[in-house]
């Protein structure tokens, strides 16, 4: 059996939220993907994916949505954000083990997006950056975001609600969410976007059995 860790109210000088458990390394989910014949796992990010990341975030589709193109000194300074901060689980995704994504799993009440999705303690979020050209498209994102999906509600029992926060303008990852079994809370100001705040249940995706594009 799984064991979850136990809950413990904290207050972070700004919320009050769980204690978040210490973050894992290494492969944290792997799951065959008959459409495609092969293996998509998640691995928590370390250094040595900086090379990757770097290359990634100056891809002009991805910062058109992100707007972290830089050199690679900035691209290390934001993973070490992101492996120091306990809300954030910062993920590769691998196909067959060839690295063609970044994740970024999130605790959603400590997250700006939490204030405007009235976030429970263990809802999650995430973010994507799929970084390989030739992994996109309906075949690829039907087989990395259930499986996203499914990591997180299996991660720890207690969450029942995954939350996304897509700019409003992304219309084809809101389509694509939407086809996904995510529903439209509502449209925000966040700092650096308006932003679509998108939500599915944990009824909902198992209950659709959502893990599987037929669903």
């Amino acid at each position: 059996l799984t064991s979850v860790f136990p809950h413990h109210g904290v207050f972070d000088g700004k919320i009050a939220h769980p204690l978040r458990p210490p973050k894992p390394s290494g492969t944290v989910y792997a799951r065959q993907i008959p459409w495609l014949d092969g293996v998509f796992s998640l691995d928590v990010a370390t250094l040595d994916d900086l090379p990757l990341v770097h290359r990634w975030m100056n891809d002009p589709r991805v910062n058109e949505f992100w707007h972290e193109a830089g050199d690679e000194d900035r691209h290390r300074k934001y993973l070490e954000g992101m492996f120091a901060d306990p809300h954030i689980m910062p993920l590769i995704g691998r196909f067959d083990n060839r690295a063609f994504a970044y994740f970024e799993v999130y605790w959603a009440k400590e997250d700006i997006v939490g204030t405007f999705c009235d976030a429970g303690d263990y809802d999650r979020g995430c973010h994507v950056i799929v970084g390989e050209e030739n992994c996109r498209g309906r075949d690829w994102f039907t087989a990395w975001l259930p499986s996203l999906l499914h990591f997180m509600f299996l991660d720890d029992p207690r969450t029942q609600r995954i939350v996304q926060e897509p700019s409003s303008g992304h219309h084809r990852q809101l389509r694509n969410l939407q086809k996904s079994g995510f529903s439209h809370i509502r449209s925000v100001d966040l700092p650096t976007k308006h932003a679509a705040i998108m939500a599915i249940s944990r009824q909902r995706f198992f209950a659709d059995r959502l893990w599987h594009p037929a669903a």
